[in-house]
This record gives C-alpha cells, sequence and structure tokens, in this order.
C-alpha cells in the first residue's frame, strides 16, 4: 500500500463483499447529496497529483474537504492524500519535516472517523490509511518520539491480507522482457490507460537507471565505455519507440496528454553525458532552454554557475516562490548556510576553518523582517519547517527578540522538542 516511484499508486487489496472499493466514495450523516461535488473535486486533486501539479493538486485536495465533516473517513483521506503530496514533493529529511505536521493531521482525522460506518477491519479506504500513516512514522527519523502512535495504528483491527497489484505483476512481466518484446506486447495486446502509464513509466526509468549507473565508465575514453555508451544510445533509442507508440495510444480519441518530458530526458541524456568542460555546459544548458526537464538545471546553472554580483540577487528572489520550487530550495539553501556557519562560528570562536558567510542573516532580517525565513511567498505565505527551525536556532543563538515563540512554535506542529531535534542534528554531524 501507498506510495510508488514519480506520483504513481501502486497498491492492492481484497474487496470483500460487504465493502466499498477503495475509489469509491461514501459521505454520511447528512451530506449524501454533495457526494458528485467531492468526487469531482477528489478526481481533480488526483489527476493533479498524477500530474506532479503541486499547488494545483493541494487547492483541489481542500476544496474537497469543505463538502464533508472532519469525523468522515473521507476526511482523513485527504488529509493522508495532503501528507504524500507535500513528502514527496522533497525527499530526505527536509521532507520528512515539512511533512510532518500533515501526517499528525492525518492520523488525527483518522482516529476521529473510527465511528464511520464504513470503518472496518475489511475496508479498503481504513485499511490504506491505516498502513500509510502506520508507514509514515514508523519511515521518519523520529519513529521512536512517535512510538505512541505506531502503537495505536497498530491496535486498530486490521486484516494481514497482502496481495500484488495489478502493477507489481504488470512490473514482473515487463523486466522479463526486452524493450522490443515490450512494443510487440503493445501492438498485439490491450491496455487500459493506467497500465499504458505505468509501462512508459517503467521503461523511462530503466533508460535513466541505466545511464546513471553507467555515467563514471562512459565518461573514460576506454574501448568498453565506448562500446557501452553506443549500446546505451540504442537501448534509449528503443525506448524512444515505446514510449512514442504508448503516447499515441493514449492521445488517440481523448484528452489525455502525451510525456514530451521523458522524450526530451532520454533524448538529452547522451548529449549530457558527452561534455567535457564548463563551456559546453554552458552552450548546452543554453540551447536546451526550453526543454522542461532541463528547466531546474537552468535555474541551478545560474545560481551556482555564475561569479557576478547578480548571484545573491538570483538566491533571494527565490523567497517570493512556493517552498516546493526549485527557487525557494535554492534560496532556502542559500540563507540556511550562511546562517549555520554564522552560528558555527559563535559557538566555535577558536576554529578556522570554517567557510566565510555570504550575507549576513540579521542584515536580511531587518531589512525583509523573519518572516522571510519562515513562510514562503515572500514571507506572506505557506509555512516551511525547515526555515523556521533553521531562524528559530539562529535567534536563539543570538538572543534575537521572539526566539521563545518560533521555538514554540516549531515544537506544536512538529510535536518534536525544539533542543531535542538539535541535539540530534549535532549528534550526528
Amino acid at each position: 500500500t501507498g506510495w510508488e516511484g514519480e506520483f504513481l499508486f501502486n497498491f492492492a487489496y481484497v474487496h470483500y463483499p460487504e465493502t466499498i472499493p477503495w475509489d469509491a466514495v461514501a459521505l454520511q450523516n447528512g451530506q449524501e447529496n454533495l457526494t458528485p461535488q467531492y468526487a469531482v473535486c477528489l478526481d481533480c486533486a488526483l489527476r493533479y497529483l498524477a500530474a506532479g501539479q503541486t499547488d494545483e493538486a493541494l487547492k483541489a485536495i481542500q476544496g474537497a474537504a469543505s463538502f464533508i465533516p472532519i469525523s468522515n473517513l473521507e476526511a482523513a483521506r485527504l488529509a493522508t492524500l495532503e501528507y504524500i503530496v507535500i513528502q514527496h514533493c522533497m525527499q530526505g529529511n527536509i521532507g520528512q519535516l515539512q511533512s510532518l505536521p500533515y501526517l499528525h493531521r492525518a492520523y488525527d482525522l483518522f482516529l476521529q472517523a473510527t465511528h464511520d460506518q464504513r470503518f472496518s477491519n475489511k475496508d479498503p479506504l481504513t485499511k490504506w490509511l491505516r498502513d500509510t500513516l502506520s508507514a509514515g512514522y514508523r519511515g521518519s527519523d523520529w519513529s521512536l518520539t512517535f512510538s505512541d502512535r505506531i502503537y495505536t495504528l497498530k491496535t486498530i483491527p486490521h486484516l494481514e491480507d497482502q496481495q500484488k497489484s495489478l502493477f507489481d505483476i504488470l512490473e514482473s512481466d515487463l523486466e522479463q522482457k526486452s524493450t522490443g518484446e515490450i512494443l510487440s506486447s503493445l501492438k498485439t495486446n490491450k491496455y487500459s490507460y493506467p497500465e499504458l502509464y505505468f509501462i512508459k513509466f517503467h521503461v523511462a526509468s530503466d533508460v535513466l537507471k541505466k545511464w546513471v549507473v553507467d555515467a563514471t565508465l562512459m565518461q573514460t575514453n576506454s574501448l568498453g565505455a565506448k562500446t557501452r555508451f553506443r549500446d546505451l544510445t540504442t537501448f534509449a533509442d528503443n525506448a524512444l519507440s515505446v514510449i512514442e507508440y504508448v503516447d499515441s495510444l493514449i492521445t488517440h480519441d481523448n484528452d489525455l496528454s502525451g510525456d514530451p518530458v521523458s522524450i526530451s530526458m532520454i533524448k538529452n541524456f547522451p548529449k549530457f553525458m558527452n561534455i567535457e568542460t564548463a563551456n559546453d555546459l554552458k552552450r548546452f544548458a543554453l540551447s536546451q532552454k526550453n526543454a522542461p526537464i532541463l528547466s531546474d538545471f537552468l535555474i541551478m546553472f545560474d545560481a551556482f554557475g555564475s561569479n557576478t554580483t547578480g548571484t545573491t540577487e538570483i538566491y533571494l528572489e527565490g523567497n517570493r516562490y512556493d517552498w516546493f520550487t526549485t527557487k525557494y530550495s535554492l534560496w532556502f539553501a542559500s540563507w540556511s548556510t550562511d546562517a549555520i556557519i554564522e552560528i558555527l562560528q559563535h559557538d566555535y570562536p577558536w576554529r578556522k576553518d570554517f567557510p566565510e558567510f555570504r550575507k549576513d542573516t540579521r542584515q536580511l532580517a531587518s531589512r525583509f523582517g523573519p518572516g522571510i525565513f519562515i513562510k514562503d511567498s515572500a514571507g506572506g505565505g505557506r509555512t516551511f519547517l525547515p526555515g523556521l527551525f533553521c531562524w528559530a536556532w539562529y535567534a536563539q543563538t543570538f538572543d534575537i527578540p521572539g526566539s521563545e515563540d518560533f521555538r514554540r512554535q516549531f515544537e506544536s506542529e512538529t510535536l518534536i522538542p525544539f533542543n531535542l531535534f538539535l541535539s540530534s542534528l549535532c549528534k550526528n554531524e
């Protein structure tokens, strides 16, 4: 159960006769007449989720939430979907931290829904929610801190009836076939749209994994490297034939779109692997400026590849964007690195091996206010918890007024004691 790959759900369940399917909705307590509107909003949220349109997915989830009471199991479904979107916008401990309040909210709503008529040990939605939330807490760096919640979820009655999903079976079949055999199968068999998307995802991922694994070898001048490069280029061309054929099936007689991103990525990766100098890299980036897959790369190239005085403005501009964008990530990485260097220089004044920080964090705070570090959209949007933590740490170190309020906000949203979180990071260092 749960989340698999890039914006793909991959789970299976036993559909008992007396239960409602996972992908069916059931509103209660006088809300039944709102079911059509709610279902439309939920469908839109899932469509945006599949397309990687984070902001639109979150807005659709919030719109769907307006149709249901918080005691309904559907409220727990929406909160869990919101947690999944947030958690997978950023990987690693930053993604974990940012998504933690959403995981807590989904957990609370799930427990409030225990009196929902649909709630049972056989219900597929109930089981999916329990398993997803449990995995969220168990997979967290703070699993011991939330052991009580893990135990509570474990005690909820459930059946251990794990099944292989349709996509697990399909993937096993695909792994046994060459790209040529997959293309032949597409031409002779009837696949559903979800299966077509999965096949395309599998083929594209396979190509990119092979490129990345052999990247070091291909940058040498050995005969083996040149042979491997040629073989992988041929493999990529065959994969493109599969992706383009799948796109032709998906877009035929309907309004579904193809996949220019995967095609652009696979076509351009061999060119990228042939780059040898910084000038080659710059020319390649500029030549591919309109390729969607390279947009984030170009942003980072502008930021890290420039030694001009405008570099600071490139970073600073990022605070105006949503927290899940590359530009905001660059802004956070820039100011938080400088802030941490200042903190370490303050705490260890005898050490001379710290790098110089580029910007004075207090000067930025004086100029824009501390909100610029804590919330996206120039300090007027959504809270970014890694930013809140870094600013609270900085404010505490330099006795900046209001530091205790920032600490309490962090603890309130994460349910983790601030000093405990801080000590764990220092211990890891």
